[in-house]
């Protein structure tokens, strides 16, 4: 199977067992909503600029429900075992790659679809009147997450210490791309004119092509059963 076969039949089948089982989505709806929910009612918005805080709580949700998307899909391979025979059956282990971060940063943006009213509703912020500049920030930085997150989740598959490291090991890497974001998604709530969070946009859309790159390039040898 080539590249792009391998990714759209990982993908699909990452879709298939979501619609079969349930289990990422719900888990991911609900960490995103009590997130957004206390933010809302704890942040001070007479000393915090409003949008300032909705970007902050808008990533923050992005941060923990990705991770816990992360970890589920993950698991949901150890426990069945079928990895091996998944890795042997395809010829691309950048498909396999690239399926899987496709999958995760569908299950966030499909999130993040949940988390725009909301923050509509709890901030003085209008995320529609934005959206022209918001969409692309969200779908390059949730990619750039996603992507990043999907290497360093397959460690998991070995179990053991390596799971307890994953986040420890993950997050820091990961911190510039949500840094990024964070702010210019702040800049676009404030009305800023576009040039700023535009050139933060661009420095995310790099670390998306970036983090796939090399995700792409290492899953082989992370992902392989024979890594150890």
């Amino acid at each position: 199977m080539s590249l792009w076969s391998t990714a759209r039949a990982v993908l699909g089948k990452e879709w298939r067992l979501e619609w079969r089982t349930r289990q990422v989505l719900p888990g991911v709806f609900l960490f995103a909503l009590m997130t957004v929910l206390l933010c809302a009612f704890a942040l001070d918005l007479h000393h915090i600029a409003p949008p300032v805080a909705a970007a902050g709580t808008l990533w923050l949700a992005v941060t923990f429900s990705g991770m816990l998307a992360i970890s589920r899909s993950w698991h949901s391979e150890r426990e069945s075992g079928a990895w091996p025979h998944v890795v042997r059956a395809a010829r691309s282990s950048a498909g396999l790659f690239l399926g899987k971060a496709l999958a995760t940063a569908g299950f966030m943006l499909l999130a993040q679809v949940l988390l725009l009213p909301l923050l509509a509703l709890f901030f003085p912020v209008n995320p529609w009147s934005h959206l022209p500049l918001l969409l692309p920030l969200l779908a390059v930085s949730t990619l750039a997450f996603a992507a990043s997150g999907t290497l360093f989740g397959a460690l998991t598959l070995r179990g053991g210490a390596v799971e307890l490291l994953f986040a420890a090991a993950w997050l820091p890497l990961a911190a510039p791309v949500l840094v990024l974001a964070a702010k210019a998604t702040a800049l676009i709530f404030a009305g800023t004119p576009p040039d700023a969070p535009l050139a933060l946009l661009r420095l995310n859309a790099a670390l998306a092509i970036l983090n796939t790159a090399l995700g792409a390039a290492l899953f082989g040898f992370v992902s392989s059963p024979h890594a150890d």
